[in-house]
């Protein structure tokens, strides 16, 4: 399989048990499936980190990215790309996911 997409396509249709999937572009279509836990941390832990090029936030602006980089999950990640994947305006679901955290 060349994508996790088609990792959670094949687990869906029967046609494979198990799979890995290490993003959260994938999340929206695993809903119904079993997470494992990694106790033994064997995949490494994959992070959104924000990037900008220096000089061009304000400092209340960097500060507005540490907030919201302390709300956003990965499952909430999940569920944004989801909507955007079915048509929804990113715009719109950002603002969405802002005011439901009051941001």
């Amino acid at each position: 399989m060349t994508d996790d997409e088609s990792v959670v396509d094949a687990l869906v249709d029967g046609s494979a048990q198990v799979g890995i999937i290490r993003t959260a572009s994938a999340g929206p279509g695993a809903k119904d499936l079993t997470a494992l836990t990694d106790t033994d941390e064997v995949f490494a832990a994959r992070n959104v980190v924000p990037l900008f090029r220096d000089g061009v936030l304000s400092d209340s602006e960097i500060r507005s990215f540490s907030v919201v980089a302390g709300e956003l999950t990965t499952a909430d990640l999940a569920d944004m790309i989801g909507e955007v994947r079915g048509g929804a305006s990113s715009g719109d679901v950002a603002a969405r996911w802002l005011g439901e955290h009051n941001l």
